[in-house]
């Protein structure tokens, strides 16, 4: 029986190198987690090793889960068991004893994000008591717009100035509080990467009227290379005025750069679909997060 234990800072060599054999084994296309990546997890998704639980067998990693965790929740970022030793309840112990520290230690909510393809593993994660509680869909957009017609109503903005959040829900209420979006987009994200993070708005008399926060991420960062840009974060007061004033932050973004721009991990909490769709974006991939509740 492997041995199973939670991390300390100086485990960090032991994780990346548990990732690289138990996790990233099986998704030939990424990249292999190097230190600089692990230590930027750490700082901007709040990833803590002592959240992380690591299986070991004659010394050797076999199987590791790599979680973060935030106030109201933990997510787990990453699990994986070695291939020849799947199939013996591995994974269940790994995720089982996350659980029952946070049971004492808090945070009372633990997540994950799935791509809807990885059907063995909802199902998984679905035996062991977690329930679907939202969707995201990944946008790309590669195609050529025409210049914005307005750039004079484009100011730049830092990420002290995102406050609060527009995020609207089905009937266009906001919506308060922002657990329901995908880690890599809350608040506090964005905030841990402000170093690397631009602002575009359109300023009116209560501050912005909408906002697009965007970063670039070089080929190093993308699992088959390629630069591109991200959205991390992008919304409007005014529901209805999105497709025009989200519309005009889009165009002034393609403006500015000469790459292809990705908005990831999307909640129709920020933006309609629609109107991304209207503008040129093609959806992507369908990610669903399940969550538990830890008592």
């Amino acid at each position: 029986m492997p041995s199973f234990r939670f991390c300390r800072p100086d485990d960090s060599s032991l994780l990346i190198e548990a990732t690289n054999q138990a996790f990233n084994i099986h998704f030939p296309r990424l990249v292999p987690i190097t230190e600089e990546k692990f230590k930027r997890e750490i700082k901007e998704l709040d990833l803590w090793t002592s959240s992380c639980v690591l299986a070991s067998e004659d010394g050797k990693p076999i199987g590791v889960l790599i979680a973060a965790k935030r106030e109201e929740a933990a997510t787990i970022l990453r699990l994986g068991v070695v291939p020849r030793f799947q199939g013996h309840g591995y994974g269940s112990h790994l995720v089982a004893s996350l659980k029952d520290k946070m049971s004492v230690l808090g945070p009372a909510l633990l997540t994950v994000e799935i791509t809807e393809n990885q059907a063995g593993l909802i199902t998984f994660f679905q035996k062991l008591g977690f329930e679907l509680e939202d969707e995201y869909y990944d946008f790309m957009f590669q195609s050529e717009l025409e210049e914005s017609s307005l750039p004079e109503l484009v100011s730049e903005i830092g990420v002290d100035d995102l406050g609060s959040r527009f995020l609207h829900s089905s009937d266009g209420e906001f919506q308060v509080g922002e657990g329901f979006l995908a880690w890599m987009r809350q608040t506090q994200t964005i905030i841990n990467q402000k170093n690397s993070v631009r602002g575009l708005g359109i300023p009116d008399l209560d501050g912005f009227a909408a906002y697009l926060y965007y970063r670039e991420i070089q080929g190093s960062g993308a699992c088959e290379g390629g630069s591109y840009v991200e959205i991390v974060a992008i919304g409007c007061r005014i529901r209805e005025k999105a497709t025009i004033l989200c519309g005009i932050l889009i165009r002034y973004l393609l403006s500015q750069i000469q790459s292809r721009i990705l908005v990831p991990r999307l909640s129709k909490s920020e933006i309609s679909y629609d109107i991304l769709e209207e503008i040129g974006f093609v959806r992507g991939a369908r990610i669903l997060r399940y969550g538990v509740g830890i008592q």
